[in-house]
């Protein structure tokens, strides 16, 4: 007989990283000044610069997206099951097993595949809720060895 061993339940508010909106801005203001420097520096087409400065802005456009969508909301573990509850839906959603993306003790990044299709990839970190963060890393962990996705 196999017994399991589920973390105690968790309740994770999640909200769109401050510092990850920072090294994103960060990120596209440092491509806008190598832009500028490689124009001033470079005798380069004008094509070839605007071709540049177009690729630029697609990319600010897909980072602005892309950050935009990182929807708030509450995470859940509950009796060995993930759910999702955006802050704009009124049910919340099961997710299956997490995936670790990346792993830094203070900021998990974690993929968790949706039941139908796509995903949610998570910027969770412990200044969310110091209190929890040790709970829900080892439902996160602990989840990894369950024994069949359940939704």
């Amino acid at each position: 007989m196999r017994h399991h061993h589920c973390s105690p339940d968790v309740l994770w508010p999640v909200v769109p990283s401050r510092i990850l909106q920072r090294v994103a801005l960060a990120w596209l203001l440092a491509g806008g000044a190598v832009w500028v420097y490689w124009c001033w520096a470079s005798v380069q087409p004008w094509w070839l610069q605007m071709a540049a400065a177009l690729g630029w802005l697609m990319l600010a456009l897909w980072l602005r997206l892309w950050l935009r969508q990182l929807t708030p909301g509450v995470l859940q573990w509950q009796a060995g099951q993930w759910f999702w509850l955006p802050q704009t839906a009124l049910q919340s959603q099961p997710l299956l097993t997490p995936q670790v993306v990346l792993d830094l003790q203070r900021v998990l990044i974690v993929r968790w595949p949706l039941p139908v299709r796509g995903y949610y990839c998570l910027w969770l970190q412990r200044g969310d809720d110091a209190t929890q963060w040790d709970a829900l890393r080892r439902a996160v962990y602990s989840s990894a060895f369950l024994p069949s996705e359940r939704v």
